[in-house]
């Protein structure tokens, strides 16, 4: 099932085309990134708990580029079909700061 627009944003690199949304719960940021397509794996990645200061946090579509390409180089196969691709603390492996929105 791809990502709803509603609730999602945009974001393309090397001419393909990615939706993602940003979430919390429980003190965690959750970012998932799906292809556009609606096909394949997801990418479900992990904040860890240092954000909990950050109520209303946002992160940037700069970031998200950036933990795209971790997840690639760390296996994730966005048009491969499969279980989730899971990837913990990605703030901590791609030493991203949280702004207050």
């Amino acid at each position: 099932m791809a990502l709803s627009k509603k609730g999602s944003r945009k974001i393309v690199i090397d001419d393909e085309e990615y939706r993602w949304a940003f979430s919390a719960d429980s003190g965690y940021f959750y970012i998932v990134v799906q292809s556009a397509t609606g096909n394949g794996a997801r990418l479900e990645a992990q904040s860890s708990s240092d954000w909990l200061d950050f109520g209303d946090a946002h992160i940037s579509s700069g970031d998200v580029e950036r933990l795209i390409r971790l997840a690639m180089k760390d296996g994730w196969c966005p048009l491969n079909n499969g279980p989730p691709f899971r990837l913990q603390e990605f703030d901590r492996r791609l030493d991203i700061q949280p702004t207050a929105g």
